[in-house]
């Protein structure tokens, strides 16, 4: 194989990884929100121990996936105040999303 086409096969394989994990955080938010709700912090954590370490992501991908679910009409979205702290924005499933 050539150098060349060994860069191509490279590129193609790192296109393909992030679409995979792009699928695989969205199946783990959609399923964690439909159990219950939770605010986008705790779901990067869940996700890390649900998929036993092999999916971590950053708070902004999560809120990407959130705000695209949300303007799918799957999720909804609401501020709930803390006792001990600053209002969350807690996320849920809609009838839709269920």
């Amino acid at each position: 194989m050539s150098n060349k086409e060994n860069n191509e096969v490279q590129a193609l394989l790192k296109k393909w990884e992030e679409a995979y994990k792009k699928g695989l955080l969205s199946f783990w938010l959609l399923l964690l929100l439909h159990e219950q709700p939770a605010y986008p912090y705790a779901l990067g954590e869940a996700v890390l121990q649900l998929s036993q370490g092999t999916v971590s992501t950053d708070e902004q991908s999560i809120y990407r996936a959130l705000n695209r679910f949300q303007s799918m009409g799957l999720v909804k979205s609401e501020l709930v105040k803390s006792p001990i702290g600053p209002s969350r924005r807690y996320y849920s499933m809609t009838e839709k999303g269920t």
